[in-house]
């Protein structure tokens, strides 16, 4: 299949392409913006001479490419010039980065960085950005009037707007898959409780599901060898993230109700339906177990599992995976803690020092228009979109190429900057059976309100004391629970001593603090 080499586009192909799609500074009066009323007039900069603004732009994955297709065109479409000050080396910690910019005292006009690290200098660091959003960006104000979250999620606890995030579209992440041939080899239903999945994944082991003549079936397995335990501990009634009940923050982790859940684990687990080296397998177990056909079940990213049943139908002939609800937990709860994020924890926002404010938030409301959104979902018309009925669709040899969809518009200059995603830029590359499990999970909706997916934001004293006590906390939960499950500490012997020690290392503390900050937004 052909590849479409993005980073070969010439200046004259750009240049051409703009030609084509008008290289207009408005945006129709008849278009829709992310709120779904109607867009107003683009606010790009009117000026005839290009505003010229730094900015600051590093996430550990890649740095902002100004000379990119992609930002050609923003950067015209807004009569603007932007200059990347960021480091251009992968890999380093932007944590770091971000410090040493501070440190450095010669802040960009414009930063992009993570949410904490921004609430810590808010005051300092950034312009306050309600006057400008209220005088000259009535896109992104439509955006935050209509959208509760991305307002919490915008918002410093001081009560003023110092950033924009990005914002995720769509609900489902990661989902469970079965392996819904070896079901049907055994006249098994879809399992809608725990008892019936642990009964189907018994099954598939004890009568030779793959019949190659070995007790070889692992029931569940997880690419992830650190957290992924938790999908499965999930259908037994306790959540790896602190959420929300009707406005009461829990963390199932601390409860006296979660010793049931790891006795429960820890006995599959010893029985053998959980997979032996769910601790040491690491990023390829899936690729394994698809491989060598002994895997029964997984909680995994919908999109990228699907193809697998595709890549492996031909070497296992039958071979189909089905996505599924959660099984119910003993308690009867059919819930999963896994969701997309509805805000991203990376931000952008105007700094003290930039030399044009106006011009900045012009560019941030360009983002919340209807062709802003749509330039920064499906790339450039013509290149790697053609509008047809009114609407973006990927073309063909973007669709076929070798390359992810993904990984073309990185070629093409994409950054996760303050805008809204469009789930349908997803959906047209999205496996006809990925599709057919987002509808089911997405009618359903068993997902839990974690509290990292609603946008809140710590105070400077509440963010020191998330950064001092969560990681040990974490580190010995996580401890902990792998012991309990593995059969190297007992629980009944342990467990209490298990809850004095969280809460002495600030399992209590960490509660109050997050409850306080979803009061602060939400009641």
């Amino acid at each position: 299949m052909m590849k479409l080499n993005l980073r070969c586009i010439s200046a004259l192909t750009l240049a051409s392409m703009m030609g084509l799609t008008g290289c207009s500074t408005t945006t129709s009066k008849d278009a829709s913006n992310v709120s779904g009323e109607k867009s107003v007039a683009s606010t790009a900069v009117e000026s005839k001479e290009a505003v010229a603004l730094d900015l600051f732009y590093y996430d550990a994955i890649r740095t902002f490419r100004s000379d990119s297709p992609l930002w050609k065109y923003i950067q015209e479409q807004n009569n603007i010039i932007l200059n990347g000050v960021a480091p251009t080396t992968p890999g380093a910690d932007p944590n770091e980065q971000f410090n040493l910019m501070l440190a450095s005292g010669d802040l960009a006009d414009i930063i992009h960085a993570s949410k904490d690290n921004m609430n810590k200098n808010a005051s300092k660091l950034l312009m306050p950005l309600d006057d400008l959003i209220e005088e000259y960006a009535p896109n992104l104000k439509a955006a935050l009037d209509s959208d509760p979250i991305m307002r919490s999620a915008s918002t410093s606890p001081d009560g003023k707007i110092y950033y924009i995030p990005y914002l995720p579209d769509g609900e489902v992440s990661e989902v469970l898959f079965i392996r819904k041939d070896w079901l049907d080899k055994f006249n098994l239903e879809v399992p809608t409780t725990v008892a019936a999945y642990e009964e189907a994944i018994r099954t598939f082991r004890e009568n030779d599901a793959n019949g190659n003549g070995k007790k070889d079936e692992i029931g569940y397995f997880d690419r992830d060898n650190k957290i992924g335990i938790w999908g499965i501990i999930n259908f037994y009634g306790a959540a790896q993230e602190p959420y929300v009940v009707d406005g009461v923050v829990k963390n199932d982790k601390y409860t006296p109700e979660f010793k049931e859940v790891i006795k429960n684990v820890a006995r599959i687990y010893k029985e053998g339906l959980i997979d032996p080296e769910i601790y040491t397998r690491g990023k390829n177990a899936r690729e394994y177990m698809f491989i060598q056909n002994i895997g029964a079940s997984t909680v995994d990213w919908i999109a990228s599992t699907a193809k697998f049943q595709k890549m492996y139908q031909e070497q296992i002939p039958g071979l189909e995976w089905a996505p599924i609800l959660p099984p119910a937990s003993p308690s009867g709860e059919v819930r999963t803690q896994y969701s997309r994020e509805k805000v991203s924890e990376w931000v952008w926002g105007i700094s003290t020092a930039c030399k044009d404010p106006v011009a900045a938030i012009k560019l941030f409301d360009y983002m919340f228009t209807e062709e802003g959104r749509r330039t920064m979902n499906f790339g450039l018309e013509g290149i790697t979109y053609d509008m047809v009925d009114g609407k973006p669709q990927f073309k063909e040899e973007v669709l076929n190429a070798d390359d992810t969809v993904t990984n073309q518009l990185l070629d093409l200059g994409y950054a996760s900057v303050g805008y809204k995603q469009d789930f349908e830029y997803e959906r047209q590359w999205t496996d006809e059976l990925a599709l057919k499990g987002i509808e089911v999970y997405t009618e359903a909706k068993p997902f839990l309100d974690i509290i990292s997916n609603l946008g809140l934001s710590y105070t400077e004293e509440e963010s020191k004391i998330i950064s001092e006590k969560n990681p040990a906390l974490k580190s010995y939960t996580e401890e902990m629970v792998q012991k309990w499950i593995l059969g190297s500490e007992d629980i009944d012997a342990s467990f209490d001593k298990y809850l004095e020690k969280a809460n002495k290392l600030g399992a209590q503390e960490l509660l109050d603090i997050q409850q306080a900050a979803y009061d602060r937004i939400y009641k």
